[in-house]
């Protein structure tokens, strides 16, 4: 997991390219890609799942485990047809063995409040048959927050 921190809206490309430690220049390697539509700048959080054939392809002979260790080379494209200007932030990884570790309790909440609305809603009650008074059983108070959720696993 990594967070992303794009300077504006629009489409984006995310590649990881993970190759064995000794091949420095990535020769070898497996590229995982995602593309991703920010609607506002700013983090936006990208998870890379190293078990997932779908998204990756690879150069060269593929990226070969050994004991030396991996390199982790992170690319981020804007795919905007407008010009592209600013700096795009990278936070520090986070990674994890085993999917067990991602564990219910160590879930973060990241939303956005997308809408806010409310309503009252006293229905009219006729004053001859009623008096001034309205009955409290039909009074009706919404509100309504509507959030864009993104799920973040932390570890513990």
């Amino acid at each position: 997991m990594i967070y992303i921190n794009v300077p504006k809206a629009g489409k984006y490309e995310f590649k990881a390219i993970v190759s064995d430690f000794p091949d420095t220049a990535q020769t070898n390697s497996y590229v995982y890609t995602y593309s991703f539509t920010a609607s506002t700048p700013g983090f936006v959080l990208r998870t890379v799942d190293f078990a997932d054939p779908k998204v990756m392809t690879q150069t060269g002979n593929g990226w070969k485990p050994s004991d030396h260790g991996i390199v982790v080379t992170y690319e981020v494209i804007y795919k905007g047809e407008d010009d592209f200007t600013g700096h795009i932030g990278f936070s520090s990884p986070s990674i994890v063995n085993d999917r067990s570790e991602l564990r219910k309790f160590s879930n973060v909440l990241l939303s956005c409040l997308t809408s806010f609305t409310h309503n009252v809603s006293v229905p009219a009650t006729d004053a001859r048959c009623f008096g001034r008074q309205y009955d409290k059983s039909q009074i009706e108070i919404t509100k309504r927050l509507q959030q864009l959720l993104h799920h973040a696993m932390t570890t513990g």
